[in-house]
């Protein structure tokens, strides 16, 4: 059987083998260096080349978590301004029922004038606090119970998500004493007294249906919350899925690479030995 005839490389100004490898062992090298970039990150997607549809998807959930987040926090700080309203507005009520007892009070003919006036001073007194406390009643600076926040104005705006559109409005109306109907309160006689009772039980049931409305959407609130801690978990999974390392994954890959590397070693290592036989033939 004629057999096959095989020619050996003769050349050595080209080295076509070494090249080869070469080319390998930088292409091995770039895939580890973006192996330990992940591992050393902890992100699959360090720059946009190494996923740019995934860096771009990634980079609109995580404008909508840290959305989510500070929106639990403007919850949380709504919550905190309802309850300091909540609070000024217990203290109005308990100012109310005062006033209230000594209007029925001084409605009774056994009281003298002089009993009615020392009254009357009193009652004086406690519409004062009410303006007083209705002005006092803020959070971080801004009054809640002057009006500023009742339905004509707006109301009282929570932004509640991450994108336009999402919030929350309470209406929270004034409780001064020219807002409740309660500027004046005469109870200087039997018959003004009398007549003053109407008032302040107009008073009573305005703050005693403020104090329901903002229950109310303090529950809201709350509630929104929690759809809100619920939504920012899963948004945070699905972006840990696109952005983050698989660990498991980037050691196998570089513990192969790792590999390819020392075979691309020696494979150029030996290319490098070819020429080599080519002096032998000149007697070197």
């Amino acid at each position: 059987m004629e057999g096959r005839a095989y020619k050996m490389a003769g050349r050595i100004n080209s080295n076509k083998e070494a090249q080869f490898a070469s080319r390998l062992l930088g292409i091995n090298q770039q895939e580890q260096n973006k192996s330990l970039a992940k591992i050393a990150s902890g992100l699959r997607i360090n720059r946009s080349s190494d996923d740019a549809a995934g860096l771009a998807i990634s980079e609109r959930l995580r404008a909508l978590s840290q959305g989510f987040e500070q929106s639990q926090n403007n919850l949380q700080d709504a919550a905190s301004a309802l309850q300091v309203a909540e609070g000024g507005l217990t203290n109005v009520s308990d100012s109310l029922q005062r006033i209230r007892e000594l209007t029925i009070q001084s409605a009774n003919d056994t009281l003298t004038d002089e009993d009615r006036s020392l009254i009357q001073e009193e009652v004086d007194q406690l519409v004062a606090e009410i303006d007083r406390q209705t002005q006092a009643t803020q959070f971080n600076g801004r009054p809640l119970l002057t009006g500023d926040f009742d339905e004509a104005s707006g109301g009282f705006k929570v932004q509640v998500g991450p994108n336009e559109g999402d919030t929350l409005q309470v209406n929270i109306d004034g409780t001064s004493t020219a807002n409740l109907g309660i500027a004046t309160v005469d109870v200087s006689t039997r018959d003004a007294a009398s007549n003053a009772l109407s008032s302040i039980d107009s008073a009573i049931n305005g703050v005693s249906s403020l104090r329901a409305n903002i229950g109310a959407n303090a529950n809201r609130i709350s509630n929104a919350s929690d759809f809100v801690g619920v939504a920012r978990e899963n948004t945070l999974s699905a972006l840990s899925t696109i952005r983050d390392t698989n660990f498991a994954d980037e050691a196998s890959n570089l513990a192969l690479g790792q590999i390819r590397n020392q075979s691309n070693l020696s494979a150029l290592a030996q290319a490098n030995l070819n020429p080599r036989s080519v002096l032998q033939l000149l007697g070197q």
